[in-house]
């Protein structure tokens, strides 16, 4: 190779290096002056890990500071402040067990979790002297297999008050792939993160293919397109088993237990705009998923007199004001859940307790 072309090569070199640098700086400059998180633009952002008994949790101490969602987990993975695994005499302490509409998607201040306490120690500090303490623990994914074993490894531990239980959804996802000869099995949480996730250049380019390509969940459900003419009752038969194992945990500990339906914009007549937030499809099988999940909760509450029943949409009409899409509450859905739930709790379980 001649020398005059090995300096050519080398120009390019040089030439294509910097100008990667220069958009690599170009778009750090931008992400600083839209106050903008790189964390916000990866799905991962290593805000999770892989955990014995719950295959993944959030990650300790993780923040995301964004101009759009400002999020923060305490020491031990919660998306909730900080707080004493031993408790003072005057806390009462909530546990809120669930998956994605649990976790939120809002900063921490805007999930309904934040709101409960809010409107539990407004309402009962005029008649007592407790702190009500809520913590959110909703990882989202989760399902009452991950549920039962954060209860096993971390909940207990905390000598909860009352648990919560605002779970159903997820559990659909594998409702239909179970049957009598089969086990419920899903691998653990998977690190992708690596060098190029460090780059705002190509976190920037990533955004931009997925915009292109559309909307991408990294939910996993059954295609629309898929017909299931008959429910799947072995998959139901393992949901209440696990809200039942809850259920009897919570009885040997003397742990007061809530189960409540989650809201859904699944219903019998949707407008235009509430069908595009339901991607999913399938209307009459999410609606049967629901009633007979509802029904199991109502059945395991009746059973035990330690555990509660409660169904918000009894209080509050869903549509795209109250909810997102299908499950995800909005601002002012997690208030009317909160305040809803608030006023249940008070009614029928704390002035039971105290």
């Amino acid at each position: 190779m001649s020398k005059r072309k090995k300096k050519k090569i080398l120009f390019y070199a040089v030439s294509f290096t910097f100008f990667l640098l220069l958009m690599e700086l170009s778009a750090r400059i931008l992400f600083f002056v839209f106050n903008m998180d790189i964390k916000a633009f990866n799905p991962s952002s290593d805000r999770y890990i892989n955990s014995a008994f719950v295959e993944y949790a959030l990650k300790p101490n993780f923040e995301l500071n964004h101009n759009t969602i400002k999020e923060s987990y305490n020491s031990f993975g919660f998306k909730s402040p900080e707080f004493n695994v031993i408790k003072n005499d005057s806390t009462y302490r909530i546990i809120v067990l669930g998956g994605s509409s649990v976790y939120g998607n809002f900063g921490n201040d805007k999930i309904w979790s934040h709101f409960l306490s809010y409107y539990l120690n407004k309402s009962m500090n005029k008649v007592g002297e407790n702190n009500y303490e809520v913590i959110n623990t909703g990882v989202p994914g989760y399902n009452t297999f991950n549920s039962l074993g954060l209860l096993f490894s971390k909940i207990i531990d905390l000598d909860p008050d009352l648990i919560i239980l605002y779970q159903l959804w997820n559990d659909f996802s594998y409702f239909p792939e179970l049957n009598d000869s089969t086990l419920y099995h899903r691998g653990g949480h998977k690190n992708n993160n690596n060098i190029f996730h460090d780059s705002y250049m190509i976190t920037s380019l990533s955004v931009i293919s997925r915009l292109l390509r559309g909307k991408i969940t990294n939910e996993k459900f059954l295609p629309p397109s898929k017909t299931i003419n008959t429910y799947n009752t072995y998959g139901l038969k393992q949901y209440k088993r696990n809200v039942e194992i809850l259920a009897m945990v919570c009885k040997k500990y003397n742990i007061e237990l809530l189960l409540s339906s989650q809201l859904t914009l699944y219903k019998n007549e949707n407008s235009p705009a509430e069908i595009d937030k339901l991607p999913h499809g399938r209307t009459e099988y999410y609606l049967n998923a629901f009633n007979l999940g509802n029904n199991s909760l109502m059945k395991i509450s009746n059973s035990y007199d330690n555990t509660y029943y409660f169904n918000p949409s009894k209080y509050i009409e869903t549509n795209l004001d109250v909810l997102l899409d299908h499950i995800h509450p909005t601002v002012e859905g997690n208030d009317l859940l909160a305040k809803y739930m608030s006023r249940f709790i008070i009614e029928n379980i704390l002035y039971k307790t105290e």
